[in-house]
Order: C-alpha cells, then sequence, then structure tokens
C-alpha cells in the first residue's frame, strides 16, 4: 500500500524537475515505506476503535464492472484479474517482489505508514 500523500509528492517532485526529459515514458512502481496485510489493517482498526472486529472479509469485486462498464479493459480480461487476486487475499504477497522503483527513492521516497494514513483518514 502507499498513501495518496506520498503519490502525490512524487508527482510533485517530477513536475520541479528543471529538466524531466530522462523521466519521459518511464514506468515505476511505487509501494509505501512498509509491508501491510489486511490483517495488520484490521488489528490497526480494532486498536483505533477499541473493540474486536469477530469477521472481516476483504474481496470487494464489485468495483472491477464499473470498470469495464467505463471502458478501461474488456470483460475477457475479468478472470485473469481475479486469479490475481487470490494471493493478495492469501496473504502471499509482500513488497519484497514489487519495490518501489530506485529512481523514486531518489526522487521523493515514500515516507507515510499505514498509520500515518490512518490518522489523517480519521481527522477528515
Amino acid at each position: 500500500m502507499i498513501d495518496p500523500e506520498d503519490v502525490g509528492s512524487v508527482g510533485a517532485h517530477l513536475l520541479a524537475l528543471e529538466d524531466p526529459t530522462p523521466h519521459n515514458q518511464a514506468r515505476y512502481v511505487l509501494s509505501g515505506p512498509e509491508d501491510v496485510s489486511g490483517s495488520q489493517i484490521v488489528e490497526l482498526v480494532e486498536q483505533v476503535a477499541g473493540t474486536k472486529v469477530e469477521s472481516v472479509e476483504f474481496k470487494a469485486t464489485g468495483w472491477l464492472d464499473d470498470l469495464v462498464a467505463a471502458g478501461v479493459f474488456p470483460e475477457k480480461v475479468l478472470p485473469s484479474i481475479m486469479a490475481g487476486f487470490e494471493p493478495l487475499w492469501e496473504e502471499r504477497c509482500s513488497l519484497a517482489k514489487t519495490q518501489t522503483s530506485m529512481e523514486v527513492l531518489r526522487l521523493a521516497p515514500p515516507k507515510r505508514t499505514i498509520v500515518d494514513a490512518f490518522k489523517t483518514m480519521l481527522e477528515e
């Protein structure tokens, strides 16, 4: 996970460069400064709410239909996308395999943790 504020920081740094041409057509991986699982997010919610969360299922996929309807991608790719969710839901993914690109780390390394993001959401 990455906090939207960190994504914005990368964009702002790119826009402020005197010569951004080395980044033209570049593709970068952005991920937060810490590895976070769904279970850890539930634990954080429990701590802040002061109560035990009894049952959690984070498998919402309804938004995919909206993306298909908007023409973002064809319906025939849905099975592939759904197959990609399984490792996420089973918490078999980690930042070790999706590390932030070195160019991003040099430019504006992500700093905000999940706790930082959660506190900001609660303030709003």
